[in-house]
């Protein structure tokens, strides 16, 4: 190939990447619904390979099971993704592997693929796949592929699918949130009396039949044994690890009784407000009853959190920051914090706390809205009055309300909190304000 072909075909390719990053922009620069955000982004996947169709595929590792969740197609090409639901994972090693590493998959011919794969064959030949361009993503709550079949220029190159795979995870996380949050008020609107544990402030559980507040769990076993529990993602954990947790200070010959007789005095517990069934042992590990309609204000704190910082509307984050505030009322399990292993899960939720509290007032700030940040900043510092950054908000804010005065005096109570970047913060802010 001539030099001046070359060039051509590579100046062409960057005018085509820039346009459909250009028309991406302006196409999508007003809109907030993941899903129209995500079919757009296919759309524009499709046009720029000049391919069949795009898609998505997400894996589902706990169900060994993938599936096409959002797919675009051009006039005249039959859409797949009623037919590609539940493919079994182990059937596709290959894609598997290259998920974990992170790589691309280019087929350039899937003819090729007759000798050494004809499980692969079989399957893109029956849906009239003849090439291929996929992606991997893996992030938080989503994995998987975004894919575009029978490319027609650019065959060999996925840079553009992997810019699309950044932005398009974002939005399928964003999805996977919008769900659960939901689905978790549904619950609690619905089933007013359903299972609901709370570990801000204390640990306490509302049951069928009542509440058990922090002061009712007397075995400190039986508290660190829940309230782990109720913490990690799964809500599941082997005697092993559930023994390292309760007696974190000593070693235990047996895990296995020791936490089977703490399992037993849990349930005894539990039972007078009707939950003796919410602790289950099964495939050699404990977890909670998850049949029962089990809601954690953690897993709902967090995914506000989360929603938060990906939307940009001023109004939006009002409504999260409300309903999420109301969630934390004090620090993660004052009782446990000084077990090491619960450490980090404290430090973690504090410190989402302050992040919140950062986002709703910077929000607050932009919009003039004084009043609504003062309130927030105040709430938070009884939780943390030594926080250097709530306390420059603090000042910045007394200074737009009240004046030099009120907030010299405040400054000088709290200025030994304050780090350089905060006090330069400070300074930008209230220019009249003379530190000293």
């Amino acid at each position: 190939m001539s030099k001046e072909v070359t060039n051509k075909a590579e100046l062409d390719y960057a005018v085509n990447f820039v346009t459909a990053l250009r028309s991406l922009e302006e196409n999508l620069r007003d809109l907030e619904n993941p899903q129209v955000i995500i079919s757009s982004f296919l759309k524009a996947a499709t046009e720029f390979y000049d391919a069949d169709r795009a898609y998505v595929i997400e894996a589902d590792w706990n169900e060994n099971i993938a599936m096409n969740t959002h797919e675009w197609c051009k006039d005249g090409i039959e859409y797949q993704n009623e037919q590609l639901q539940y493919l079994e994972i182990s059937d596709y090693s290959r894609w598997y592997s290259a998920l974990k590493k992170n790589q691309p998959m280019i087929i350039s011919n899937v003819e090729l693929l007759l000798e050494d794969n004809a499980f692969e064959y079989e399957f893109f030949t029956k849906f009239g796949v003849h090439s291929l361009i996929a992606v991997p993503f893996s992030k938080r709550l989503s994995q998987g592929f975004i894919g575009v079949d029978n490319p027609k220029r650019h065959g060999a190159d996925p840079t553009f699918l992997l810019l699309l795979a950044c932005v398009i995870v974002q939005e399928l996380n964003e999805i996977k949130l919008d769900k659960r949050l939901s689905a978790a008020t549904l619950a609690l609107k619905e089933n007013p009396k359903g299972i609901y544990i709370s570990c801000f402030g204390g640990l306490s559980v509302r049951g069928i039949e009542g509440v058990l507040s922090e002061d009712d769990f007397t075995s400190a076993q039986c508290y660190t044994m829940l309230a782990y529990l109720a913490l990690i993602d799964n809500h599941r954990a082997t005697p092993s690890r559930l023994a390292r947790i309760i007696w974190s200070d000593e070693c235990i010959d047996n895990p296995n009784r020791a936490v089977r007789n703490v399992a037993a005095r849990l349930r005894t517990c539990l039972k007078v407000i009707g939950l003796d069934f919410l602790i289950i042992y099964d495939n050699g590990s404990y977890s909670l009853n998850q049949s029962m309609g089990l809601i954690t204000d953690v897993n709902l704190f967090e995914n506000l959190c989360l929603r938060m910082k990906q939307t940009d509307s001023a109004e939006e984050k009002y409504k999260l920051y409300e309903s999420a505030i109301e969630l934390f009322t004090g620090d993660l399990l004052p009782r446990l914090s000084d077990n090491i292993n619960f450490i980090p899960n404290i430090t973690y939720y504090h410190g989402m706390f302050v992040e919140l509290i950062t986002s709703y007032v910077e929000a607050c700030l932009s919009e003039g809205q004084y009043i609504y940040a003062h309130r927030a900043v105040k709430e938070a510092l009884t939780f943390d009055p030594y926080n250097g950054r709530l306390n420059m908000y603090l000042i910045i804010l007394i200074y737009k309300q009240s004046g030099v005065g009120t907030a010299k005096s405040y400054y000088m109570n709290t200025k030994d909190t304050l780090s350089d970047e905060q006090l330069y913060r400070i300074q930008i802010e209230c220019p009249a304000l003379m530190l000293g």
